[in-house]
């Protein structure tokens, strides 16, 4: 399933700092898929637009896209 959303928009709800990497956010995707993607000035808790470009492991890879909603 996670494959099928590479290149794909998705809006996130950022929930925290990845437990791999603290310089990424890690979040739900409107698909409920978990997705990580570059911090930013992004706040937890806000509404983001991101692109999924790669899948690891368990979760999406996505860049942001825009600030947030």
């Amino acid at each position: 399933y996670f494959t099928s959303l590479i290149g794909r928009c998705l809006t996130v709800l950022p929930e925290g700092q990845s437990e791999a990497n603290p310089t990424l956010l890690r979040g739900t995707s409107c698909r409920y898929a978990p997705v990580e993607f570059p911090a930013g000035a992004t706040e937890t808790g806000a509404l983001v637009h991101t692109r999924a470009t790669a899948v690891k492991n368990d979760h999406l890879i996505a860049e942001s896209v825009s600030g947030s909603l």
